[in-house]
């Protein structure tokens, strides 16, 4: 993951694998997937507060048990920060079954 302060500053790399490799295999990541897009969700964060989350989506290429593309599964997992280090950095991935969102 490459960040920086601004679109036209230097661009410094975090060494964080987004979607790291499992073990030794060159092809299998956690998240068996091709990056796609990631959006914004205004969320409830509490019963008095509203908040943003992040939402990393992916395709997951060949996972249609009928092989037909149009009906290949995505995948969807909210995006961590770590903002007390300096470059603030982003959490690889994890494999989440499901998970919530409280729209606002």
């Amino acid at each position: 993951v490459l960040v920086a302060p601004h679109p036209l500053a230097n661009w410094t790399d975090t060494k964080v694998e987004l979607n790291p490799r499992k073990a030794w295999s060159l092809s299998e990541h956690v998240v068996p997937s091709q990056n796609n897009y990631v959006f914004e969700a205004q969320v409830i964060a509490d019963s008095n507060a509203s908040g943003t989350e992040y939402i990393f989506t992916a395709d997951m290429w060949s996972s249609a048990v009928d092989k037909l593309k149009s009906h290949d599964r995505q995948f969807w997992a909210p995006l961590r920060f770590d903002d007390s280090v300096s470059p603030p950095t982003i959490a690889p991935l994890e494999w989440v079954d499901s998970f919530q969102l409280n729209l606002v």
